[in-house]
């Protein structure tokens, strides 16, 4: 991803306290592992709550991830370059 927006990504989303560090992982190739790994496992202390919805069990349902987002006004996209439309015809066929 262009480094322009994954700093624009971190800035809206991640916390504060984070932000320097995250910038500084996703900048160095060795690092950047450990940047994407608080997005799986700390992102509860990495991400601004407000941004974060709660999928559901089942959550390997495509259709109702893409309805989910939608209900929640992403609108056309919820991603730089992932449309709803990319996400179903990608990932759910």
């Amino acid at each position: 991803m262009d480094t322009k927006y994954e700093e624009i990504i971190v800035k809206n989303f991640f916390i504060k306290r984070v932000q320097d560090r995250v910038i500084f992982e996703l900048s160095c190739p060795k690092k950047r592992i450990n940047a994407l790994t608080r997005l799986c496992h700390n992102y509860k202390n990495t991400l601004y709550e407000k941004y974060l919805i709660e999928i559901p069990k089942s959550n390997s349902n495509c259709a109702e991830i893409v309805s989910l987002l939608k209900k929640y006004r992403a609108g056309d996209f919820f991603m730089p370059y992932l449309s709803i439309k990319t996400l179903m015809e990608n990932i759910c066929h």
